[in-house]
């Protein structure tokens, strides 16, 4: 019996916005993704609520809310009961960015989109969620009973789907969807926002690599940076940014560098720490990270060398250094905080919107002095400020 597979993307098509896709194999269904964008709309999940019961699984690529950010709405307010699958990274992550997101938003209005209870809800609480290591390959849906019997089936879905996640390289635990369906070895392959460049923090994807190999039935992608200009290389783009940095200090202005809760911040406060603390770099700064969930961010992080790149593997193995042990970088939760640090201070702060959050506070406080920088090391999401500025 031939076997149906449908994609159906719900949004995230055609413009810049949060990910969110249907994929049915005969009558399974599996929900990839469930973003949300910094508006928290709830109009804007009506395509996911319609599909809402006939959901038996869902499939995380990355901890950002543009990936599952609605998850703590859905379960909590909504009642989605399907197991939930991705790495130990994404689901803790994850959790973070919804925390910091909530907390920012309700500090400045009467946030009711979601609350704290649908976060743990959604992820600490989640009774079926089950998280994979990269490589390790689980049985989504046991094979149909044999041929003759009740419910049997000869497709692929009658055979059974098995999972695998795949390192996808921006954020830690962010991984590319291997699917194959075991009644007719045909793969199907989830991959969006994957990196093709190795940084400090993580390595570059291997889903590249493992593409040839798997020769798929079905890629689903994206290509949100397909038009854009080639980038320079690592090397190139970190002289400007910290040479902007640098410029502005030594004029005893500040930095603010607006970033997310738990995926690129970590990868700026490397290499800040790593900059201020050279013995030839000379700069009387402060650099600091202010987030609301930064403190347990880092602690989680420092567990998770496994889903790190060589580069910290290789600095834990040969000089016992312990990941995210920063030698110049202030680490603190609240904005009050930041005045007890004296002179110019390049700060990394939430969200990277700037709608709410410690970086819209220092934007206000900022702005007016000519002397201070404010710094985007990331495209923002249209509608927001960052986007306007």
């Amino acid at each position: 019996m031939e076997t149906v597979v449908r994609y159906t993307p719900l949004c995230g098509v055609g413009e810049d916005s949060p990910l969110c896709s249907l994929l049915e194999i005969d009558d399974y269904t599996i929900l990839l993704d469930c973003g949300w964008d910094d508006s928290f709309d709830v109009a804007l999940l009506d395509p996911v609520l319609k599909v809402l019961p006939r959901i038996d699984a869902v499939l995380l690529s990355h901890p950002s809310p543009a990936h599952l950010g609605s998850l703590p709405y859905l379960v909590g307010r909504c009642g989605l009961a399907a197991p939930v699958f991705s790495t130990k990274p994404t689901r803790r992550m994850g959790e973070m960015f919804m925390f910091e997101a909530c907390l920012a938003h309700q500090a400045v209005s009467d946030f009711a989109a979601y609350d704290l209870d649908d976060v743990d809800a959604g992820f600490r609480l989640h009774p079926r969620w089950t998280e994979l290591r990269y490589s390790q390959k689980h049985l989504l849906l046991p094979p149909a009973a044999p041929a003759g019997a009740a419910g049997g089936g000869q497709g692929p879905a009658g055979g059974g789907i098995a999972i695998t996640p795949l390192p996808a390289g921006r954020y830690p635990g962010g991984a590319v969807w291997r699917l194959t369906l075991l009644g007719s070895g045909q793969e199907v392959v989830y991959a969006v926002d994957f990196n093709h460049r190795k940084e400090r923090l993580l390595n570059e994807t291997t889903f590249t690599t493992a593409l040839a190999a798997l020769q798929p039935a079905l890629l689903i992608g994206d290509a949100v940076n397909g038009l854009a200009p080639p980038a320079p290389p690592r090397h190139k783009r970190d002289e400007e940014f910290l040479d902007a940095i640098t410029a502005t200090v030594e004029g005893e202005g500040n930095v603010l560098i607006p970033t997310d809760a738990a995926g690129r911040v970590l990868e700026l406060a490397l290499l800040l720490d790593e900059h201020f603390a050279r013995a030839r770099c000379v700069i009387a700064a402060t650099p600091v990270v202010l987030s609301y969930t930064i403190k347990t961010v880092l602690e989680f992080a420092r567990t998770q060398l496994e889903y790190l790149g060589s580069e910290m593997v290789q600095a834990f193995s040969h000089k016992r250094t312990i990941p995210f042990t920063f030698r110049k970088l202030a680490v603190i939760t609240r904005l009050e905080d930041l005045g007890a640090i004296p002179g110019p201070k390049v700060v990394l702060a939430t969200l990277p919107s700037l709608d709410c959050g410690p970086a819209r506070q220092l934007l206000v406080d900022w702005a007016a002095a000519p002397r201070n920088t404010i710094i985007f090391t990331e495209r923002a999401n249209p509608g927001t400020l960052a986007h306007a500025l």
